[in-house]
């Protein structure tokens, strides 16, 4: 499964980060950034092709992989 939407402008996300982020990075107008908020597997390669295919017809200028602390250690690239 997985699933994620257009961050929307005026959104707080960037508010509640650890550290600030600049304006120009947290500017946000409902197309810029997407947010990819569930990918939950089982197998090899279902992440990869799930994360693939949900992406796939995706224009935003950038992704956001929203990652639990708990997991952060286990994830990645």
């Amino acid at each position: 499964m997985a699933y994620g939407h257009p961050v929307p402008a005026g959104t707080p996300w960037w508010r509640e980060l650890t550290e600030p982020v600049p304006e120009e990075v947290s500017r946000e107008d409902g197309r810029r950034t997407f947010g990819l908020m569930e990918l939950a597997v089982r197998g090899q390669g279902s992440a990869r092709h799930l994360h693939a295919t949900l992406l796939g017809g995706v224009t935003a200028e950038r992704v956001l992989l929203n990652v639990h602390p708990a997991r952060a250690r286990s994830c990645t690239t």
